[in-house]
């Protein structure tokens, strides 16, 4: 692989995110079972959007 693969490689796994079962054993591991929970625990309802 020369230098030019090896970065693009490297840049899509650090933007693309996580896939479904990374997200499912980060969510797993601090005790929630899904991103909408996630999201009522961490994201105080008066800055959230209404039309969701």
């Amino acid at each position: 692989m020369n230098l030019f693969e090896q970065q693009q490689y490297e840049f899509t796994g650090r933007h693309i995110g996580p896939n479904a079962a990374e997200t499912n054993e980060m969510l797993k591991m601090i005790g929630i079972d899904n991103l909408d929970e996630l999201i009522d625990k961490t994201i105080p309802p008066a800055i959230r959007l209404k039309n969701r």
